[in-house]
């Protein structure tokens, strides 16, 4: 267990390269959404009057977490299977919804 699963009590470390070999058995292309649209940019994302201009997380369930928001500049996106979003910047305790990684299908509903 690596020291940040073990603080967080999250197995992330061990789960990763059973995503590694989905990805390859499946020969899935993926691409990074990284660059959030970030509205104003005087603001931090907590304070944005619109929420979706930062990727967040909107609900979390057993099975996974439902995210919105925008992402920009993923030019590639008609040639890839899954996006590998992650956040543009860090983030504050406040803001932890906003600090979400994860692998998105481009063809995910919504």
């Amino acid at each position: 267990m690596r020291p940040a699963d073990a603080a967080h009590g999250s197995d992330y470390h061990a789960r990763f390269p059973a995503c590694l070999e989905q990805v390859r058995q499946q020969d899935l292309t993926l691409g990074i959404a990284m660059t959030d649209a970030k509205g104003d940019r005087s603001l931090r994302p907590g304070q944005q009057r619109n929420p979706d201009v930062y990727v967040h997380i909107v609900e979390r369930h057993p099975g996974g977490i439902v995210i919105r928001g925008t992402k920009a500049i993923v030019t590639g996106a008609p040639y890839m299977h899954e996006f590998l979003v992650m956040p543009c910047r860090t983030h504050t305790a406040e803001e932890a919804h906003f600090a979400v990684c994860c692998a998105v299908p481009v063809d995910a509903p919504g």
